[in-house]
């Protein structure tokens, strides 16, 4: 019996840990390498956290812009005390 390599090459795919030709789907969103034990779920739930992520990153940004806006304004300036010095 001979083993068809093409047809096992085409349902291996390269693992992104160990570069290997072991990475087998065993769900329609999970796959698993048999080399390295690598192991990853890529459903669509991970998509929410992203954007959450994404939101919070440009709100943090929009805090730090205005909050450099406002220490690059001029501070106001106070009359300088002027004191007469009186020499004997």
């Amino acid at each position: 019996m001979r083993l068809d390599l093409e047809h096992t090459k085409d349902t291996l795919h390269q693992c992104p840990r160990c570069s290997k030709y072991a990475l087998v789907q065993r769900d329609a969103d999970k796959f698993y390498c048999l080399w390295c034990h690598f192991n990853r779920d890529v459903s669509d739930s991970g998509g929410a956290i992203s954007a959450v992520t994404i939101i919070a990153f440009f709100i943090f940004l929009l805090l730090v812009v205005s909050s450099a806006s406002e220490s690059n304004s001029p501070a106001p300036v106070q009359p300088a005390l002027q004191e007469q010095v009186v020499f004997p």
